[in-house]
């Protein structure tokens, strides 16, 4: 049975066969964007909302 048919009965699209993740490093990124969260908040301390 092709690939197609067998998608087409389950539902699916026949290109998630084919999908290829593709493999990031985020570390420096995630790092960078921590170090402007720190910095900001000691620029802006989080107040409470007191109403």
């Amino acid at each position: 049975m092709s690939k197609r048919r067998v998608c087409r009965l389950l539902g699916l699209n026949h290109s998630v066969f084919d999908y290829q993740t593709c493999s990031r490093n985020d570390g420096p990124l995630i790092k960078a964007l921590s170090a402007l969260a720190e910095r900001y908040l000691l620029v802006q301390p989080i107040r409470p909302n007191l109403q």
